[in-house]
């Protein structure tokens, strides 16, 4: 997790961003990865609002109502949207890597549960503003996830030095891919002592080895409200997957 970061109340001058150019309905192809699937709602939109508005992702349940305080949405411009487009691209290879189907409605819920953590991580999806504030201890955090050294060697196997990790996991999309197949090697990893999973693994992400054990410290609970949080805002306004706008919810740093 990254320090504390007051949320910005200010955004850049909006930009119209949906299309209304009259369009022929079109049938939406459920294999569509995020960045195409939402271009081809975005020319839904003109001719029948309720498909943009229908919820479309399968339900987070995370141990977390989704009840953290929205402080805002901004508009951060191109190289946000860029970043989300790369992440999920990443991402797709990553699932094909480790042969599951990146467009099943469970990895779709993946993609947008590690949207929303790499948003509350992060203003711009960037790497460059990780936190490197742990970088000489164990707690290192790398890709602009903020992962966790500790966590991806205990949930993922991961064998390298932290100098190892921070160099790995920090070097551009290779990086990024690498560290995306740690953490969802961590989700997938219910058969360790004690067992990983998707809700361990946030614990973790938090907390550190206190928090996954005991998760009523370093505010974990918290955490996963602001990540459900902003999971059900994308449910709401689906072109927050894509576009060039960031859900603000501030948590505080630990």
């Amino acid at each position: 997790m990254r320090p504390s970061v007051q949320a910005r109340s200010g955004a850049f001058p909006s930009r119209p961003f949906h299309c209304f150019t009259p369009v022929v309905p079109v049938k939406v192809n459920k294999t569509m990865s995020f960045g195409k699937f939402a271009l081809q709602r975005r020319t839904l939109l003109v001719t029948n609002a309720a498909i943009i508005q229908k919820n479309t992702l399968p339900a987070l349940d995370i141990g977390a109502r989704g009840t953290a305080i929205i402080r805002g949405i901004t508009n951060y411009g191109k190289t946000l949207a860029d970043n989300k487009v790369m992440l999920f691209r990443v991402l797709d290879d990553v699932f094909k890597d480790l042969k599951q189907d990146p467009y099943s409605g469970e990895n779709a819920k993946r993609k947008a549960l590690i949207l929303a953590m790499a948003m509350q991580e992060t203003t711009l999806l960037d790497v460059n503003q990780r936190d490197n504030s742990k970088d000489q201890t164990d707690a290192a955090n790398a890709t602009l996830l903020n992962m966790n050294y500790d966590m991806v060697k205990k949930g993922a196997g991961y064998t390298g030095s932290r100098q190892q990790f921070l160099a790995d996991l920090n070097n551009g999309e290779a990086g990024l891919k690498a560290g995306l197949k740690l953490l969802i090697t961590c989700f997938d990893n219910t058969n360790s002592k004690p067992p990983f999973g998707i809700i361990p693994t946030l614990n973790y992400h938090r907390g550190g080895y206190t928090g996954f054990i005991d998760p009523s410290k370093y505010g974990c609970q918290e955490y996963r409200d602001a990540i459900t949080t902003i999971y059900n805002k994308f449910n709401d306004d689906p072109d927050l997957l894509n576009d060039s706008r960031r859900v603000e919810v501030y948590v505080q740093g630990v």
